[in-house]
């Protein structure tokens, strides 16, 4: 379990990457093992794995992460990927 919450050089965990991939079986196996939190993650942008979903728009992956509370409301799909930190 602790393997899955490893990130790359950007930030990144396996969650970014399957939902970027929108691979709704990994995530949901991701989901299984470390609950919701790992989707969560912000990588070195500032960006959860959810904003990855939206930009390539894999709409079933976005109803999914949304169902366990881990998809911000307001992100559109095919949006901006990225979310401009301002603080």
């Amino acid at each position: 379990k602790e393997a899955l919450f490893s990130v790359n050089n950007n930030g990144h965990t396996c969650a970014h990457a399957a939902a970027w991939g929108g691979n709704l079986d990994v995530v949901k196996i991701i989901h299984e093992v470390c609950g919701a939190e790992i989707f969560m993650i912000k990588d070195n942008w500032n960006n959860l794995p959810a904003i990855g979903a939206a930009y390539e728009q894999h709409e079933e992956v976005l109803e999914y992460l949304g169902g366990i509370g881990a998809c911000p409301d307001t992100l559109p799909i095919g949006g901006v990927p990225f979310f401009i930190d301002e603080a």
